[in-house]
């Protein structure tokens, strides 16, 4: 048997050593709390195809009145992550458009807001399924643009060294902390597995390293931490990003970022699907914009959808307001989107279903028949 180096035995060293310090700063699991309705509510079988949508949940009230927005809330309805109602009724929203998975945009632990805002929303489904209704379970969408300011708290760690001991461990930390903050009966699960879909390797700001291996520690570490592999699907530049010849990362499902902009697209088993894009009112930015045809453009991405053949539907976006890709309600838009999203969205499951059986024709004098 091959013997490792001392090289390979200390970086696995170093690596227990760097998660045993984050598991000191990890809050404890909730996975006391009380959960209701079915198990069945959370749970999708591999071949199955579903409806995801990616959910912003950073906005307050103060956020939203600076201004800057290319959509606005409707009339009455204020965002505000600390808000049970607000997020209540997200979710049902989501149900009523065909959703069947949320994916809140995390940011892990370089802002207390991404934590703390995911309490308010367990509550919120927790409250939506005590009451009999069934709403999308929370699978995790890790905005790896995070990885800007752990680079800056960290520095001298090789954080942004994905095949470091520390670029490792501060990768699978940013997951584990999502799945002990979110208790098990609200996780998104693919064949019994913890969904998690990772953002693009190019985040801004911080340039990551790393080979295809990139996320064998992340499936590892959190088996032994949960007693189940997480079930990843990975954006597709992770394929390209640091490599002469493209090649792919080890996950078990890939897709594809930037439909609102410049979709659709489909890569794997997987299709996305946008309504437009707009952030002329950002700083900073270069000014894109892609008209949204009063819904035209939408109708036909998702028209494109069913035809793809693809088993997984990703909607971008649930809700980003600043940069103008959101279907949920707003008051340019009213439900149109949601009504949009719901046609759709049927269509596209409609696919597994099996056509009725033939009637069997009429007795007729004219025609033969078995009757």
């Amino acid at each position: 048997m091959h013997e490792p180096s001392p090289a390979a035995v200390f970086a696995a060293l170093v690596a227990t050593a760097v998660l045993a310090t984050l598991q000191l700063l990890v809050p404890s699991p909730v996975q006391a709390r009380w959960c209701s309705g079915p198990a069945s509510w959370s749970s999708f079988s591999p071949d199955q195809r579903l409806v995801l949508t990616y959910y912003y949940y950073w906005y307050t009230p103060g956020l939203v009145d600076r201004g800057g927005l290319v959509l606005n809330p409707p009339d009455g309805v204020l965002p505000d992550r600390r808000s049970m109602d607000w997020h209540a009724r997200q979710l049902a929203d989501m149900a009523e458009a065909g959703v069947d998975v949320a994916l809140p945009v995390y940011w892990g632990t370089v802002y207390p807001w991404s934590s703390k805002g995911l309490d308010a929303l367990v509550n919120a489904r927790e409250a939506r399924l005590a009451a009999g209704q069934r709403v999308p379970p929370l699978g995790l969408f890790l905005d790896t643009n995070n990885f800007g300011r752990l680079v800056a708290q960290r520095p001298g760690q090789s954080v942004a060294d994905l095949g470091s001991p520390a670029g490792k461990a501060a990768l699978y930390d940013q997951v584990r902390r999502f799945f002990r903050e979110v208790p098990a009966c609200h996780w998104a699960k693919i064949g019994g597995r913890p969904l998690v879909v990772v953002w693009q390797a190019q985040p801004d700001g911080v340039s990551l390293t790393y080979d295809e291996t990139v996320f064998a520690a992340l499936y590892d570490w959190f088996e032994q931490d949960f007693g189940v592999r997480p079930f990843i699907v990975r954006e597709a530049s992770w394929d390209v990003v640091g490599f002469e010849t493209p090649r792919p990362v080890q996950t078990d499902e890939v897709y594809m970022w930037g439909a609102a902009l410049g979709g659709p697209f489909a890569i794997g088993g997987t299709v996305s699907v946008g309504p437009g894009y707009d952030d002329r009112l950002l700083p900073d930015r270069e000014g894109l914009f892609r008209d949204r045809q009063g819904g035209a453009n939408y109708a036909r991405g998702l028209q494109w959808a069913i035809q793809s053949g693809k088993r997984w539907l990703f909607l971008e976006t649930w809700n980003e307001l600043f940069e103008g890709t959101a279907i949920a309600e707003t008051a340019e838009y009213g439900r149109l989107y949601i009504e949009l999203t719901r046609t759709y969205a049927d269509r596209f499951k409609a696919l597994d279903v099996p056509p009725p059986a033939k009637a069997p024709a009429p007795c007729s004098k004219k025609v033969r028949v078995s009757c």
